[in-house]
């Protein structure tokens, strides 16, 4: 499906649709549980879907097969718990990029303590049972692995250590993690071993809390950032049901579109990456984005992505093996790719509503990924666009 977007100012309130990050989390918490717990998403998306899914399924069957569809989080933050609570085995398929996007690290960690993987590379087939002890990751390549070994240690029978080998980079994810273990009563502690973190997790502990107490699903900030970053370029957004003081790292989004520098590090806040790159698309200075290597390793390659997007509208941008550099001085439209990227597909929206002569933006579809009501919603704000089907 293709978006043919008009230039328009936005204007108007939308509500903030449910934080992907969260939801995953609770819905593995309510999962777990011992009571049962009601988790309120008002909008969900193709990813909670795919983690919804695969818990239904994970929790109820000998020997499932788990669909993850395109959703990472999904994948990363289950591995584990199948190794955990899983009947001998489960079967994991995935689609788009999904199979391509690294794991290594988690499955390696995970067969030193009894896991085993029928292939390296999805589908594949996972095996065995895993125990406690020590559990060595980088923390540079997805904070999703720590998640999901937090996630699922608690139930065994023995403590574990989780040691980071490496900078931890997107802390604010684990950090959500965390939040979550601390709402279903879940005991964790810090430390340090030298300049190494550890996460210690005691064993035999079951998920409770007050069966009660509903769990509200806080609004998304990295969703939120496609319309703020129309206020940064004159635009009159309000969005709402956003928590001002959420463990959400993409939070950081409200300070940055208001007030752009010179050089903007990506390493805590990826998914920011392309509506930041518009954003300095219309700045009259140059903008170098830093830590850009795990940008590679999202839905699309999101350093050729990005790029492409803003050099199809008519800007320039510059990229090397640490670096990108977007241009200042705006956009004047054009046809742009999508590359089946989400996050791609809403920054090129919020680009073309504020260039010169509008852009045609293909799979403009994938935005259900984590954003099903988007185009609904640009449209309330006053937004110009006609979707058309592929020919």
């Amino acid at each position: 499906m293709y978006a043919i977007v008009k230039p328009k100012r936005l204007s108007g309130m939308v509500t903030a649709p449910a934080s992907k990050s969260m939801a995953h989390r609770l819905l593995i918490g309510a999962a777990l549980s011992r009571k049962p717990i009601n988790v309120k998403i008002p909008d969900s998306n193709d990813d909670v879907n795919a983690t919804r899914r695969c818990l239904a399924h994970l929790m109820t069957e000998n020997s499932p097969v788990l669909d993850c569809g395109e959703s990472g989080t999904t994948l990363r933050l289950l591995l584990p718990l199948t190794a955990v609570i899983a009947n001998g085995r489960a079967t994991f398929v995935g689609h788009g990029r999904l199979p391509d996007r690294p794991n290594d690290e988690l499955m390696g960690v995970m067969t030193s303590r009894g896991a085993s993987f029928s292939s390296n590379k999805l589908p594949f087939t996972v095996s065995g049972k895993l125990h406690g002890g020590k559990y060595l990751l980088p923390g540079n390549v997805s904070s999703q692995y720590i998640s999901g070994l937090l996630l699922a240690l608690p139930l065994l029978s023995e403590d574990s250590d989780i040691v980071i080998t490496t900078e931890l980079q997107s802390e604010m994810y684990v950090k959500m993690t965390l939040d979550t273990l601390d709402m279903f009563g879940v005991r964790w502690s810090f430390d340090f071993d030298g300049v190494k973190p550890i996460y210690h997790i005691f064993g035999c502990q079951s998920y409770t809390r007050d069966a009660s107490e509903d769990i509200a699903v806080e609004g998304d900030w990295s969703s939120a950032a496609f319309f703020l970053a129309a206020n940064a370029l004159g635009g009159g957004v309000q969005v709402a049901e956003l928590n001002v003081n959420s463990s959400q790292g993409d939070m950081e989004a409200k300070n940055l579109l208001a007030s752009m520098s010179e050089r903007v590090s990506v390493k805590n806040i990826p998914d920011l990456f392309p509506i930041l790159a518009v954003r300095a698309a219309f700045l009259d200075t140059d903008t170098v984005f830093t830590n850009i290597e795990r940008l590679r390793l999202k839905e699309s390659d999101r350093v050729e992505s990005v790029c492409s997007l803003i050099k199809s509208l008519g800007g320039k941008a510059v990229a090397d093996e640490q670096t990108v550099t977007i241009r200042g001085g705006g956009l004047r439209g054009g046809d742009v790719n999508g590359f089946n990227d989400h996050r791609i597909v809403m920054a090129a929206a919020i680009a073309a509503a504020y260039s010169t002569n509008g852009a045609v933006i293909s799979n403009a579809e994938c935005v259900a990924k984590s954003y099903p009501k988007f185009w609904e919603d640009f449209v309330s704000l006053g937004g110009g666009v006609q979707l058309a089907e592929d020919t």
